[in-house]
């Protein structure tokens, strides 16, 4: 039980992080109803990829469980493996996933997006070892800023960090909100099975209180 509230407190304090960040004015190209001022679309929880970062967990997940093992238990995958689907993504889903220009913006005009708030799929960077982690952090934090410079009124990007080293994640972040004009972060979950209340991360949350700001 003591982990399940942990899990759904840090879910709730992530969400919370991101909704403070986010200063949107209520205008664009989304439909409203008579009588009250139009707003935009904005979708949260959307995330990309990269095809180097699809690699390197289809990587460690074959190393860690043979396919045709896992594929034969259902349950064993709910359960121990939730990102298994990485290993079977077909080319098209690869690249609607990777897309971080036209046809990802296609897609929200079709579906009345105004701008998307992105972040690196989970599990982010935090199954690898902490320096690969970290330079990977990094690397895609530049992708991800690069393409919200091309479509500022798109895109609003949310850092991935790499907890396994705890004072580079806080540097990380603090370039990614001051440097890259990140509005946040995304940490997910657990990173190899502990969590953002052990003291060691406190350097993270010490470094975010800073950086926040009235909206």
């Amino acid at each position: 039980m003591a982990t399940v509230n942990r899990r759904a407190f840090i879910k709730l304090a992530g969400l919370s992080m991101a909704a403070s960040f986010l200063g949107f004015t209520r205008r664009g190209m989304a439909q409203t109803p008579a009588g009250r001022k139009p707003f935009r679309k904005v979708c949260v929880e959307e995330h990309f990829s990269t095809t180097d970062h699809l690699d390197y967990l289809s990587s460690i997940y074959k190393k860690t469980y043979p396919v045709a093992e896992v594929v034969q238990e259902e349950k064993y995958i709910v359960a121990d493996v939730p990102f298994l689907p990485y290993l079977f993504l077909h080319p098209p889903q690869i690249a609607q996933l990777c897309d971080l220009g036209e046809g990802r913006l296609e897609e929200m005009d079709k579906c009345a997006i105004d701008v998307q708030v992105l972040s690196l799929v989970s599990p982010g960077v935090q199954v690898f070892e902490a320096s690969t982690a970290t330079r990977l952090s990094k690397e895609y934090n530049n992708r991800l800023a690069a393409a919200a410079k091309d479509h500022p009124k798109r895109f609003v990007g949310l850092a991935c960090l790499a907890p396994q080293d705890p004072k580079q994640a806080a540097d990380e972040l603090e370039r990614a909100v001051k440097g890259l004009g990140f509005k946040g972060a995304v940490i997910n979950s657990h990173t190899k099975g502990e969590y953002l209340d052990d003291k060691k991360y406190w350097v993270i949350s010490g470094r975010l209180y800073p950086l926040c700001s009235p909206v």
